[in-house]
């Protein structure tokens, strides 16, 4: 995902770009999950909590096992720490790619551009 994707290249957080993705005219996603007093809008977020099919049937413990069984790191997911999360995740694969290869694998970071113009050069071969 791009973390700019607005004309001025502000960089933009998880919950503005999902703003961003469902905006409409007279849609203010924050309003509609929060609630807002001053706008007069319930929020979706405690009605939601409400809902008895919605409620939780698992522990956190129990459910920290079962990210783990997929490698997803429960700590910064539950922190709400996308980078934390981002990092622990490519470390776990990576971990997984090295086992299975029996031998060291180099995370190698690749800038956007170079991204675009692999993926350019893909596309022309193809």
């Amino acid at each position: 995902m791009f973390e700019k994707v607005n004309t001025g290249g502000v960089a933009l957080s998880v919950f503005e770009l999902m703003t961003a993705t469902y905006a409409a005219e007279g849609y203010n996603l924050r309003d509609d999950w929060f609630g807002s007093s001053l706008r007069q809008v319930a929020s979706r977020q405690k009605r939601l909590a409400q809902e008895p099919l919605l409620q939780v049937l698992i522990g956190d413990a129990d459910m920290n096992v079962i990210l783990n069984s997929h490698f997803i790191p429960a700590d910064p997911l539950r922190a709400d720490d996308f980078a934390a999360f981002y990092q622990a995740r490519k470390q776990n694969l990576l971990g997984l790619i090295e086992k299975a290869m029996g031998k060291q694998a180099v995370a190698v970071a690749m800038l956007e551009e170079e991204a675009e113009a692999e993926m350019a050069g893909i596309d022309e071969d193809s």
